[in-house]
Formats: structure tokens, sequence, C-alpha cells
């Protein structure tokens, strides 16, 4: 029969626990929690032989879940949740090897506001009411931006992480306003289109 042995290891100056392990009938390390001087939960990683292996998880002072995640065998994956004081969505992190590959913010109603996305290596935006605002290359592919109300507001190409070829500019209704062309992020000729 297996016991689990728990071990105060740092208290508060009023003796409150503050770090806590729970070590296996073999000495590994199980479980780590560590507490707020009012006794609240702060933290909790779950081990298995020493090595964070299972959920995580972090508390504001005020109960609410600040953090959520997942460990195997020392490495974070799948997704874990970041959350604001009042409890709402923050930001998400993507892992895959250890690596943050996709990083997501939000909007207090819970919906995207940007994404950095390593494995495309594209930065999307969002409108408030959900909308795609901008899409982005970081170094070689489409940069497109786009009205609240969908319609492409500008769209051109990066290339080395700099604008290159012709950029087209649209009123929102989705006249075209201007052309610009770059070459090599320098914007090298422009036209500006009458719209009467």
């Amino acid at each position: 029969m297996s016991t689990i042995e728990k071990e105060v290891v740092e208290t508060f100056p009023n003796d409150q626990p503050k770090t806590v392990l729970y070590r296996s009938n073999e000495g590994n390390l199980i479980k780590r929690e560590e507490f707020y001087e009012s006794g609240r939960k702060k933290a909790m990683i779950e081990y298995k032989d020493s090595v964070p292996n299972g959920k995580m998880m972090k508390w504001y002072e005020n109960g609410t879940l600040r953090a959520e995640g997942t460990f195997v065998n020392g490495s974070r994956v799948d997704t874990s949740y970041q959350y604001n004081v009042d409890g709402n969505l923050e930001r998400s992190f993507y892992y895959q090897n250890d690596k943050a590959k996709i990083i997501t913010d939000y909007y207090l109603s819970g919906k995207k506001e940007k994404q950095l996305n390593f494995i495309e290596d594209v930065l999307y935006m969002w409108y408030e009411n959900g909308q795609l605002k901008t899409k982005l290359a970081n170094s070689n592919g489409d940069f497109i931006d786009y009205y609240s109300n969908g319609n492409v507001q500008m769209k051109g190409k990066i290339e080395k992480g700099k604008k290159e070829g012709v950029y087209y500019y649209f009123m929102e209704k989705g006249d075209t306003l201007k052309t610009i062309t770059y070459r090599a992020g320098e914007a090298v000729d422009s036209v500006l289109f009458s719209n009467e």
C-alpha cells in the first residue's frame, strides 16, 4: 500500500504554510502546492517521479483561477490558459514540444483579439465583433487589413519581412482608393484613383 508524505518546506511569519511538497513512499515528488499568507491556495502542480507531469493550476488571492495547463514528462503540452482577476479568459498558449506555437489574446467578451501563430508564421487580429481585422505574414506572405464590415481595406505581400510589390488600398464599400508599389520595403510608385 502506498502512502503520501506531506512536507511543509516553507512557512510565513504567521506559521501558515507557504510551500508544501507531497512525496511517494520512494521519495519522489508527486505534487507541489504554494499558498498565500491568508491560507488560500496560490499554485499546484502535479509530478511523476519528481518531474512535472499532469495538471498545473494557479489562483489569485481572491480564489479566482489565474492559469491552468498540463505537463507531460516535464514539457508543457496542449493548451494552457490565463485568466484575469475577474475570471475572464485573457490569453491561451498552444504548446508543441514545450514551445508556445500559437498565442491568442482575448477580448473581455471571450472573442479572439489577436493571435500569433508560429506554425503558419502569421499574426491575426480581429475586431471585437469577431470580424477579421488583419492577417500579416511575419516574414513572407500576405498582408491583409479588413474593415469591421469584412471588406478588404488593404492587401499586399511581405517578402523577407518587408513590403514588396503592389499594395492595394480600398474604401470601405470596396472601391479602389489607391495603389502603392514597394521594393524592399520602400515606396517607389503610387496611383490615386478617382471615385466619382
